[in-house]
C-alpha cells in the first residue's frame, strides 16, 4: 500500500469522513501447512464474505496475507473470528484491525494501491501481534489486535475531566479480543464445529448432528468451554454494526 509517485487519488470514499475498519490477516506457519492451504484459505474467505459482507471482501494479496475493509468495527471483528473458526483444522491466523480514513489510488485494484490511517493502524496492530507472540507473559492465543488511526475523541470543551471515558475505546476492545482469543485457543475441533455451525445459521439440533453428539452434550460443551460466550460476543458486535 502506498501512493504512486505523481498520481492523484481516483476515489476518495466516505471513509475519509467517517472511517472504516481495515483488516490485514496473516497465516501463521504457512510453510508447515498442507498443499491445499490456499484453496482452503480462499474457501474460508469466501464463506466469511457471505456471512459478514464487507465494503471490500477479504481476499489474498501477497503470499499468505489477505486484506479487506468493513463499514464497522463490529463486522470486522466478527469476520476475523469466523476466518479463524473456518481454518481451525488447517492453520491459525493473526489479525491487525485498523480504524480510520483511507484513500484509493486505483478504484479497479482493491485492496492494492490504497493508503491512509486505517491501513497504517492495521499494519501496526498486526506487527504488534507478531511481537507479542514471542514476548514473555503474553496471554495464551493472542491473535487479534485493533488500533485507531485517528486521535481519540476528547471530552466536550468545558465539560471537565469527569466526562472523559474511564477506559479508552481501543483498550476496551483489546480486552475483549484477548479474552475471545484465549477462549478460541482452548477449543477442540468438536467445540469449534459447534460454534461455527451455529454462527453459519444451523439450529442447535443440526449443529450437534454435524459434530456427532447429542444436543444435550453440545449444550454442556458450549456452557463449559466458553462457546456460548463467543456466540454472545458475536451477536453484540453484530448488533453494533
Amino acid at each position: 500500500m502506498g501512493q504512486p509517485n505523481g498520481t492523484a487519488p481516483e476515489v476518495e470514499p466516505a471513509a475519509a469522513q467517517a472511517g472504516y475498519a481495515a483488516v490485514i490477516g496473516d497465516v501463521v506457519g504457512s510453510r508447515e501447512a498442507g498443499e491445499d492451504l490456499f484453496d482452503r484459505l480462499d474457501d474460508a474467505l469466501a464463506r466469511t464474505g457471505e456471512r459478514v459482507p464487507g465494503l471490500q471482501p477479504l481476499q489474498v494479496t501477497i503470499g499468505d496475507e489477505f486484506q479487506g475493509v468493513y463499514q464497522s468495527l463490529g463486522s470486522a471483528l466478527n469476520a476475523t473470528l469466523l476466518v479463524r473458526l473456518l481454518l481451525h483444522d488447517v492453520v491459525d491466523v493473526r489479525f491487525g484491525v485498523g480504524w480510520g480514513a483511507f484513500t484509493r489510488w486505483s478504484a479497479e485494484r482493491t485492496p492494492y494501491e490504497q493508503d491512509g490511517p486505517a491501513w497504517w493502524a492495521a499494519r501496526e496492530a498486526l506487527e504488534s501481534v507478531e511481537h507479542h507472540e514471542s514476548a514473555a507473559g503474553t496471554p495464551h492465543g493472542w491473535r487479534t489486535e485493533v488500533r485507531f488511526g485517528a486521535a481519540r475523541s476528547e471530552a466536550p470543551a468545558g465539560a471537565g475531566a469527569a466526562c472523559a471515558p474511564v477506559v479508552a475505546v481501543d483498550d476496551a476492545l483489546q480486552a475483549l479480543l484477548l479474552c475471545r482469543d484465549h477462549i478460541l485457543a482452548r477449543l477442540d475441533a468438536r467445540d469449534v464445529g459447534l460454534v461455527r455451525a451455529l454462527l453459519e445459521g444451523a439450529t442447535a439440533t443440526m449443529a450437534a448432528q454435524q459434530v456427532g453428539i447429542s444436543q444435550q452434550a453440545a449444550s454442556r460443551r458450549l456452557r463449559s468451554n466458553g462457546g456460548y460466550a463467543l456466540l454472545r460476543t458475536w451477536r453484540l458486535l453484530e448488533e453494533s454494526a
